[in-house]
């Protein structure tokens, strides 16, 4: 029927059943309200977008530890780390 803002979700209802008592002329208590919040201004498809992100990361780190599983049954041992990684950092190490 129509949208209004709110600051919480607390005050929501009562700004409703105030808009459309008013607009219909009726008792602010004679009908039912449905709250449907919205984040607005794109962010909602930006949070899908950022679900389907880290899906597609945990995809990435499952394939990388079935292949660091496969290349220890293979006995070729484990992977060397690139040489930016954090796993390529040797403690006490410095750099120059």
């Amino acid at each position: 029927m129509g949208v209004t803002q709110s600051r919480t979700l607390l005050d929501a209802e009562g700004m409703v059943r105030d808009y459309v008592a008013t607009l219909i002329g009726v008792p602010e208590d004679s009908f039912d309200v449905a709250i449907a919040p919205e984040i607005g201004a794109g962010a909602d498809g930006e949070i899908l977008d950022l679900r389907e992100a880290d899906r597609e990361a945990e995809a990435a780190r499952e394939r990388a530890a079935a292949l660091r599983r496969k290349r220890r049954r293979d006995g070729c041992g484990p992977a060397r780390p690139s040489p930016g990684s954090p796993a390529g950092y040797r403690r006490g190490a410095t750099s120059s």
